[in-house]
């Protein structure tokens, strides 16, 4: 973990966001690929902190930058971020192509924990629409992911995988959440 994950793990915004800008500036002549990801990081803390407009900003500048450098990892990260942002902004079909980009990306590396944070955005968008049945079996798709690679949620990603699960659970009940899962 980088001190700017560890910052951000403890819902420390302010020191994440420092710590991201000194490392744009160490990176942004010497390692532009490094340098996307704390771009991508800086708009993941402004989007923490409630100033959205600057979130996008640094996000979409991360993925164009890891977009022209080949760098599809990367890109699933900048993509996992800004439906999170869109989730957040009640814009859901542009929320719902950047979670599915992210799978996809991420399904291509093999990385098992961001194909779980991308089922859980599109579990997150279609909350209101999709019949509980359906949200339940990706949120358990999600949770068989992220067992599998022994990791816990990111405290960035903790809220809305808790508000949809609770949703489902109202809506089916225990039993019948855990028969779906």
């Amino acid at each position: 973990f980088s001190l700017g994950q560890v910052a951000v793990s403890q819902g420390d915004y302010d020191r994440a966001a420092v710590v991201y800008v000194e490392s744009l500036e160490r990176y942004r002549g010497v390692d532009l690929g490094r340098a996307a990801f704390a771009t991508v990081n800086l708009g993941i803390v402004a989007a923490q902190q409630g100033d959205a407009a600057r979130a996008r900003e640094w996000l979409e500048e991360g993925l164009a930058e890891h977009r022209a450098r080949n760098n599809t990892w990367g890109a699933g990260f900048a993509l996992r971020a800004l439906g999170d942002l869109a989730l957040r902004a009640d814009e859901r079909v542009a929320a719902l192509a950047c979670f599915r980009e992210c799978v996809v990306l991420w399904r291509d590396h093999g990385f098992l924990r961001g194909i779980a944070q991308g089922l859980i955005g599109l579990a997150a968008v279609a909350a209101d629409t999709a019949p509980p049945y359906r949200l339940a079996r990706l949120l358990g798709a999600a949770e068989q992911v992220r067992d599998e690679v022994g990791l816990g949620l990111w405290v960035t990603e903790r809220a809305a995988f808790h508000r949809t699960r609770a949703s489902v659970r109202h809506q089916l009940g225990d039993t019948a959440l855990a028969a779906a899962e």
